[in-house]
């Protein structure tokens, strides 16, 4: 049990510290992903400010790979590049696809806005913990096992 109040304590740490960052940390992601976005003709149909964009959700994946115990910097290190690139993949592909999110109250398929339910739901929730397990399942099992 007091392993998993430090864990949960470090993470809370970590979010926090993160959190505060936020600005720069969005910007640098924000400026890489627009560089590249402005390479192709598509990005003048974009309206300003108007793109996917998953630079807040690298925050809890951040936190909970630096919060992990028991592992290298080596490996947090590899894993939150793997991190950022998984989501600047997402990001892309959400542009290739779509250009921009869908508007509110603007009239657009039914499948834009499917995709974006689940480019919501897989950025925001599930890659976090994805990377997270990827990164950590060895020591995470070690370090939260049930002693007798």
């Amino acid at each position: 049990m007091k392993n998993v109040l430090l864990f949960l304590a470090k993470l809370l740490g970590f979010s926090l510290l993160l959190y505060a960052m936020h600005k720069p940390l969005m910007m640098a992601y924000e400026f890489v992903l627009l560089g590249i976005i402005f390479q192709f003709p598509a990005s003048a149909l974009m309206p300003a400010g108007m793109y996917y964009d998953s630079s807040l959700w690298l925050i809890p994946t951040l936190a909970l790979v630096l919060a992990s115990p028991q592992l290298s910097w080596k490996r947090r290190l590899v894993m939150l590049l793997v991190a950022v690139f998984a989501y600047w993949a997402l990001d892309l592909c959400s542009f290739f696809l779509w250009v921009t999110p869908p508007l509110p109250n603007v009239n657009v398929s039914d499948a834009h806005y499917l995709y974006s339910l689940v480019w919501k739901m897989t950025g925001q929730w599930v890659l976090p913990f994805m990377v997270w397990l990827i990164a950590a399942s060895r020591q995470v099992g070690e370090y939260f096992a049930v002693r007798a």
